[in-house]
């Protein structure tokens, strides 16, 4: 109980000290304590600028998927479960929620470069919270 105490009087700047804590807790305590180290190292990696980015999700393109989205920005989101539908993906990125990368995605036919889902691959976020490693198979 010290410890709510503690953060809940942290000033403004400080705050995010105690989300990290409740986010890790409540995760914890919902999806057992290996989720919730995997959720921590995942969103250290992608907000933080951490250097282990293993716990962030793959979707790993195989030819096929290649061939069939032609690495369009909205049907690698419904490939990668960020968005229900392609019209669900167009609407994210219409109202400009969807980002590669850093970089805002600003058209609805945006796609990926070949050489981006080589190696490593790309990040493919939806707003803050939904993420997704775009990678050639």
């Amino acid at each position: 109980m010290d410890e709510v105490h503690r953060l809940g009087s942290l000033p403004g700047e400080q705050i995010n000290e105690a989300k990290r804590v409740l986010a890790y807790t409540l995760t914890a305590q919902v999806h057992g304590e290996e989720e919730a180290k995997i959720a921590q190292t995942a969103a250290e990696a992608l907000f933080a600028g951490g250097a282990d980015q293993s716990g962030i999700p793959t979707c790993e393109l195989s030819a096929e998927d290649i061939a069939s989205t032609e690495l369009r920005i909205a049907d690698l989101m419904v490939l990668s479960k960020l968005a229900v539908s392609k019209s669900d993906a167009r609407r994210l990125i219409e109202g400009g929620g969807v980002f590669v990368g850093d970089s805002k995605v600003e058209s609805v036919s945006a796609a990926l470069e070949a050489a981006q889902i080589e190696g490593e691959g790309v990040i493919l976020r939806k707003g803050k919270k939904g993420y997704c490693r775009i990678r050639k198979g």
